[in-house]
């Protein structure tokens, strides 16, 4: 599998329609990590015109890679299912997983554990989380 372009320097990323972020979203995600598994979106590619449906992709596939759930697809995450219990099924050791991804992969830190629980009841309460940290640095940039 051609997972072109390798990693660029910043500013040197090219369309979000051009980076490997569209083609797995073309791509069963259980195929493309067997073929590759250390797939990784470059933190800098949120910042080149993902729109929201890339970006929840890219947050389903680094859960799958973080929490090693090769059984599941992205297809069977929806936006709205519940994380944790009767949902996804996860448990507290897997919201650690989940904090450190966000930290690592999106540059955010969650502090406090009852923000936590909020952010991280499902893709879309995780994606609103990372659009309003990505929004508060690009304020911080500017000031």
């Amino acid at each position: 599998m051609d997972l072109s372009p390798p990693y660029a320097k910043k500013g040197e990323m090219k369309q979000a329609e051009d980076i490997t972020a569209k083609k797995i979203a073309t791509e069963s995600a259980t195929e493309a990590l067997r073929g590759n598994p250390l797939i990784i979106i470059p933190y800098n590619l949120y910042y080149c015109g993902m729109d929201r449906e890339q970006e929840k992709l890219a947050l389903k596939l680094h859960i799958i890679k973080y929490l090693n759930l090769l059984h599941v697809t992205p297809e069977e995450i929806t936006d709205d299912m519940p994380m944790f219990r009767e949902g996804l099924g996860l448990d507290s050791i897997d919201s650690i997983e989940m904090v450190v991804m966000m930290e690592r992969e999106y540059g955010l830190k969650i502090e406090n554990p009852k923000d936590g629980r909020e952010i991280l009841q499902t893709i879309n309460s995780m994606i609103d989380f990372i659009e309003k940290g990505r929004a508060a640095k690009a304020a911080e940039e500017k000031a």
